[in-house]
């Protein structure tokens, strides 16, 4: 139940369902946070526009996904290794 709690925003403020640029400015704000936002961006230039990997709206995207992956695996090793010295 949390977890449908949580992923249903993300997923309408990270701009997949509604583009982020018809938001009121709050919810713009609060929906760059978030870690699809950036990556639904460049898939949306890359489909709808064609742009390039060489684009910097769609390179953006990639640092972030890149980013976010980084942040949840340190998050998950730093989680994982303080329980195992734990027991």
């Amino acid at each position: 139940m949390l977890s449908l709690a949580l992923f249903f925003p993300n997923l309408i403020l990270s701009g997949l369902v509604w583009p982020i640029e018809g938001m009121p400015y709050p919810l713009r704000v609060i929906s760059y946070f978030l870690p699809q936002t950036m990556a639904i961006k460049s898939m949306r230039s890359i489909i709808s526009r064609g742009l390039g990997i060489g684009e910097w709206q769609v390179y953006i995207g990639f640092l972030s996904s890149i980013g976010w992956i980084v942040i949840y695996n340190c998050l998950a090793l730093i989680l994982f290794a303080s329980d195992i010295l734990l027991k």
